[in-house]
């Protein structure tokens, strides 16, 4: 861990660095005045649009209060430097927990520009399937993610690594540093963002991502969960290129014989190259014979939280 030591006036003992990603690092701490663990976001470099990217994850993902997104406490500032504490979600990935004994290896970024250099794309380590939990899981995804569409916002870079399982099974999604209005600039062409392995063939080109563009992602990580491998291979270049060429897909009751029917046929509808003619969420969960999307509500405006200055991370 590259910081050691407490965190605004001591209030944070930091324990752990769990990962990082584009915008920033994240650790386990101890939180003194609440007596709990969370999970610390840090700012990685301190810029005019990273931190205005930074602020707005904060926001959009505090504006819901549902079982399946992750929950989150204050923002921090001291002397230039930001964070923002979370819920410390105890548990493993999408892929580790669908596919008991997978290893998620996939060695692309976020943030990926249409020039940037290739990156070796990773490979999932076959693992087994747990039929009952993927249903599960995708159920719970369904209804985080309609839930996130009902309130106008694409996540824009849904990954096995963003998708999170607790101990007791729940799903929470994760990373919102991504996240756009629907209305307020995904659509617009702009550069590429997120992952290439999980990105829509209309990112990939560049036209923007639509709540469409989440479903195909939740189809790769279906497809993934169903045969142990992505549905397309190559470096990251190679597969944005793919995509917008539209590279046939094998089947993946054709990659792992025995897949149910009934899974093979939502994984390729929602990998559909035509964003309209992928399920959403009411389709998703009827199909896998669950009721309709649970809605999220606001936090209460007494709710605690919010932008607090305070000595930074020590």
């Amino acid at each position: 861990m590259e910081r050691r030591g407490a965190s605004a006036d001591g209030r944070f003992q930091l324990r752990a660095r769990l990962g990082e990603g584009g915008m920033g690092v994240v650790y386990e701490a101890f939180d003194t005045e609440l007596s709990t663990s969370v999970a610390i976001k840090t700012l990685r470099t301190l810029t005019g649009d990273a931190l205005a990217r930074f602020k707005h994850e904060f926001r959009v993902a505090r504006a819901f209060a549902h079982p399946n997104i992750v929950r989150l406490g204050e923002l921090f500032e001291q002397d230039g430097e930001w964070f923002f504490t979370m819920e410390l979600v105890d548990g493993c990935d999408f892929l580790e927990h669908v596919r008991p004994g997978s290893t998620h290896r996939l060695a692309v970024t976020p943030g990926l520009a249409p020039d940037a250099p290739p990156a070796p794309a990773g490979q999932t380590a076959p693992g087994t399937l747990d039929e009952a939990r993927l249903r599960d899981a995708l159920i719970q995804l369904a209804r985080g993610l309609g839930a996130l569409h009902s309130a106008g916002i694409v996540h824009r870079d849904l990954k096995p690594s963003n998708v999170r399982l607790t101990r007791d099974g729940r799903l929470v999604l994760l990373d919102f540093g991504l996240v756009a209005a629907v209305d307020g600039g995904s659509r617009r062409a702009d550069r590429v963002v997120g992952t290439a392995a999980y990105m829509a063939p209309e990112q990939a080109a560049g036209r923007g991502a639509v709540p469409a563009s989440d479903w195909y992602a939740v189809g790769v990580m279906t497809y993934e969960a169903l045969t142990g491998t992505l549905p397309l291979d190559g470096t990251s270049l190679e597969m944005l290129i793919a995509k917008q060429t539209g590279d046939r897909i094998a089947r993946p009751r054709d990659v792992a014989p025995g897949v149910p029917v009934d899974l093979d046929r939502l994984c390729m509808d929602l990998l559909d190259p035509d964003p309209a003619a992928r399920p959403g969420a009411a389709d998703v969960l009827r199909r896998l014979g669950a009721p309709g999307p649970a809605r999220s509500r606001a936090p209460a405006a007494d709710a605690p939280g919010g932008a607090r200055r305070r000595r930074g991370l020590i």
